[in-house]
């Protein structure tokens, strides 16, 4: 199988233009996703900051996004914000260690294993992306210009979903927005056909003192 596209700094920026998004709309949504977290005290349940942080990730994503023509869903509780044309979904999650950046031999996870709702949009990119990509050995930066060839509207379902990947941590969050194209049989996604890596989030962009 062929190495993840990479996309970073300028390139990033430019990829995601392609796909009618901007570094604005998801560090708008980590952002304030981040502060709504931040007002969570010991006395919450323990696992109220991390479900609250990606609910208000894929809600803040939402608002940004809709003002231009974006429409959502949430089939089996999966909250899917789609493009304008249905060429795509974007569905924002928590990511391992490894998330948003480029480690030599490694890939991001998932941090937590998925259910059959995302399972069922794993596969789905598998059988509109791979073949585009395995016909032929397709090198690595060729692999987004394969992949625009079957992204396009299909009149309902978007047939790929894209994830926004996020590690948050108290002085950083690292992000990226990549293309899934396998799941285990545990249910964590572990490898990618495009990796669009984002800046890190760190310091005062955090509210910390400078």
């Amino acid at each position: 199988m062929a190495e993840p596209a990479f996309h970073e700094d300028d390139e990033a920026h430019r990829r995601l233009e392609e796909l009618g998004l901007s570094w604005s709309d998801i560090e708008h949504a980590l952002l304030a996703a981040d502060r709504e977290a931040r007002l969570y005290t010991h006395l919450d349940p323990p696992n109220t900051p991390g479900i609250g942080r990606w609910g208000k990730t894929n809600r803040f994503l939402r608002e940004r996004l809709t003002m231009r023509g974006w429409t959502y869903d949430n089939p089996r509780n999966l909250p899917r914000t789609i493009h304008p044309e249905g060429e795509f979904a974007i569905v924002a999650t928590t990511g391992d260690e490894c998330t948003g950046l480029r480690l030599p031999g490694m890939q991001p996870t998932t941090r937590y294993a998925k259910g059959p709702a995302t399972a069922h949009l794993v596969e789905r990119n598998e059988r509109f992306v791979q073949p585009a990509l395995f016909e032929e050995e397709v090198p690595g930066e060729e692999i987004g210009e394969a992949l625009a060839e079957v992204t396009g509207p299909t009149g309902g379902e978007p047939h790929v979903v894209w994830l926004l990947l996020y590690n948050a941590m108290p002085a950083e969050i690292r992000s990226e927005l990549s293309l899934p194209l396998s799941i285990t049989s545990k249910g964590y996604v572990d490898s990618w056909s495009e990796r669009i890596l984002l800046p890190a989030l760190a310091g005062k962009d955090l509210g910390e003192e400078a």
